[in-house]
């Protein structure tokens, strides 16, 4: 079940970068390149459309490559010879023949409110506080009501899926490690697109 969350409060200037950033191909397309190639879901490369689409950005390699395979296996004979598109469609566009529970295209639904939890426990271990109390905080802190009574094992199984690990750290200092390594490309790729709209308003 889809749980509401509620974001942290930032200052207007992040909240201004933010969205910004949200909107920046040279910050989404590798995002996306990237979850194609962990999760192995094919809408990934559909969210890498969309954006170049919007953003009027030509396809990177990867993501024509990924095209070019859709399209060869669309004129293959077994897409020609089946009789029912709708079997067909999932391994025209490279979805696995065996998939998990759930709507594959229901994604973003699925993960969004995992993220916002780990970046709170981010916020929560940076401020010096305990693994448990910092997973306790950042669950009272995003979700609200009924939905803030998720348990302690499911918060930890979702830091794992987040971070990409197959154990959860013990003490608060190696999740410190981890959290920074995990978030040293995002600072710097907001630096990097700090100083390219610096230098756009500066040649304007």
């Amino acid at each position: 079940m889809k749980k509401p969350f509620r974001a942290t409060l930032i200052s207007p200037e992040d909240e201004e970068l933010a969205k910004a950033m949200a909107c920046d191909p040279d910050l989404l397309l590798p995002r996306a390149q990237s979850k194609l190639e962990v999760t192995g879901n094919p809408c990934y490369a559909w969210v890498a459309v969309d954006i170049c689409v919007k953003a009027n950005e030509p396809f990177p390699d990867w993501l024509t490559a990924y095209l070019a395979q859709c399209a060869h296996r669309m004129a293959s004979d077994k897409a020609k010879a089946a009789g029912d598109l709708r079997k067909i469609l999932p391994w025209v566009l490279g979805f696995p023949s065996e998939r998990g529970p759930g709507n594959p295209l229901n994604f973003v639904d699925r993960i969004k409110h995992k993220r916002a939890f780990a970046f709170e426990f981010a916020t929560q271990i940076e401020a010096g506080h305990e693994p448990a109390a910092a997973r306790l905080n950042a669950c009272n802190a995003i979700f609200e009501g009924k939905y803030a009574n998720v348990d302690d094992r499911t918060l930890q199984r979702w830091l794992l899926a987040v971070f990409n690990l197959r154990k959860a750290p013990s003490t608060a200092e190696e999740w410190r490690k981890i959290i920074r390594k995990y978030f040293e490309p995002l600072g710097r790729a907001i630096d990097d697109f700090e100083q390219r709209t610096k230098s756009r308003d500066t040649l304007s």
